[in-house]
């Protein structure tokens, strides 16, 4: 979650959330989750019987994201740490999700030197002094990456981006050096026990364009076999020529080298925003928000490049990025790409072109980024005959077919062609062309 505040408004729903928040229960636990720090080599009965003079400063208002609301706690013996607290419906699929984010982190911690914020203390139920779930971490050190960016005053003498990209990509290479057989979330079944992967817990979460019923999903065995369940899901529900072009091109671009295992962990939101960075040196200092933290193929994984980098392959996000007074262009940008692909040779062929398929999942995933992602990948395959290729499909017998038709190509089809026909023109805006795929019929 980012670290800037938000202001609390009345619209906005945290506001209600963080009213009905005891800040005395959030003292008891973090007091209690200090003591338990400080003496773990004492019985744990013994421990809040302790004499202590410990106090703890709850830094109030909270920040807060889209989904936590969180706290900075100050210890008198000079602890700094983080409270968080989500703010959604808590249900089961919730509580199971944050356990194996929590797993995971540790998992990572206890194998990597990637600077995640330790944890000391968790509750993924509601049945605790506070009420809700919640996670004490370490408060992350540094100044936020997506704050600094773009100021060039802030990048001087030893603040540089080559240096900041440098430790990021070692901790990225020691992140995909840990590697597994299947695709989805690292579990076991008691502590000390062995590792596997077990299902991603919610499908919703892992594409928003799904609704219904909710529930797993997974394990899979390669890349294709993932994104087109997840393509799938979006199809069965409606279909549309984007949708059908986004199954043309999860066939065809991603390096079938990557298809299968081995698979390795993400960073489920790899963005400047949860990058920390050191003030002095600008090397790397803490990554936050591993909520719903997977393992997946490696190009989607911890070897792909940093989601700033290749925002110009997400048209909306980068229209948007482009409103800033100082903004990476097109050519910036790839540069970055070129200078972070030679910090690790030996993962070089990986990360090389995984912007390329982090946008293919981008498109299946996130629904309002589909149309225009499916247009930058076709103009990146068919060049200045991106349209024509779009409107082909969109009139083609392959997409048109319906479920009991037999395949066929008639004259009619060839016709429409050569005459340049454009009575159904391209329409890149909107919605235009989806139709239910049970029966071959417009809705």
């Amino acid at each position: 979650m980012a670290r800037s505040s938000s202001s609390l408004t009345s619209e906005d729903p945290a506001e209600a959330f963080i009213a009905t928040l005891n800040l005395g229960a959030i003292e008891t636990l973090a007091l209690q989750a200090r003591l338990n720090d400080k003496f773990e080599d004492r019985p744990l009965e013994e421990r809040s019987s302790l004499p202590s003079n410990l106090s703890c400063t709850i830094h109030s208002p909270p920040e807060y994201g889209s989904y936590n609301v969180v706290y900075e706690l100050t210890f008198s013996d000079g602890a700094h740490w983080a409270l968080r607290i989500p703010y959604e419906e808590w249900n089961s699929i919730r509580a199971t999700s944050m356990r194996l984010d929590i797993l995971a982190q540790q998992y990572i911690s206890s194998h990597t030197s990637v600077p995640i914020p330790h944890i000391h203390a968790y509750s993924c139920t509601t049945e605790n002094a506070l009420g809700h779930p919640y996670l004490i971490t370490d408060f992350a050190r540094g100044a936020r990456l997506v704050d600094v960016w773009n100021d060039p005053s802030w990048w001087t003498g030893a603040r540089r981006k080559e240096r900041m990209f440098a430790s990021l990509s070692r901790y990225m290479s020691e992140l995909g050096s840990l590697e597994f057989d299947k695709i989805g979330r690292l579990d076991r079944v008691e502590p000390g026990g062995p590792y596997f992967i077990a299902p991603f817990p919610s499908r919703v979460a892992l594409n928003d364009a799904l609704d219904g019923p909710d529930g797993e999903m997974g394990p899979f065995s390669n890349l294709h076999e993932y994104l087109g369940t997840l393509l799938a899901e979006r199809r069965k529900r409606y279909d549309s020529p984007r949708l059908a072009a986004l199954s043309i091109l999860l066939g065809s671009l991603p390096d079938p080298r990557y298809d299968s295992a081995p698979f390795i962990f993400n960073h489920p939101d790899f963005d400047s925003q949860n990058i920390f960075v050191d003030e002095g040196t600008a090397e790397v200092s803490a990554m936050i928000d591993w909520d719903g933290v997977a393992v997946v193929p490696r190009q989607l994984g911890a070897l792909t490049y940093p989601a700033w980098i290749t925002v110009d392959w997400d048209p909306i996000m980068y229209r948007l990025y482009k409103q800033k007074p100082h903004y990476d262009t097109e050519d910036d940008l790839h540069g970055y790409r070129t200078m972070y692909t030679a910090l690790s040779q030996a993962q070089a062929d990986v990360t090389r072109n995984s912007h390329v398929v982090s946008a293919i999942a981008c498109a299946i995933t996130e629904e309002h980024t589909t149309a225009d992602i499916v247009h930058h990948l076709f103009n990146f395959v068919f060049g200045s005959s991106m349209f024509e290729a779009l409107m082909g499909l969109e009139n083609a017998p392959w997409y048109n077919i319906g479920l009991l038709d037999i395949a066929r190509v008639t004259e009619s089809h060839w016709n429409y062609f050569q005459n340049g026909d454009d009575s159904n023109e391209y329409n890149s805006a909107d919605g235009e062309g989806e139709k239910d795929r049970g029966t071959g019929e417009d809705p």
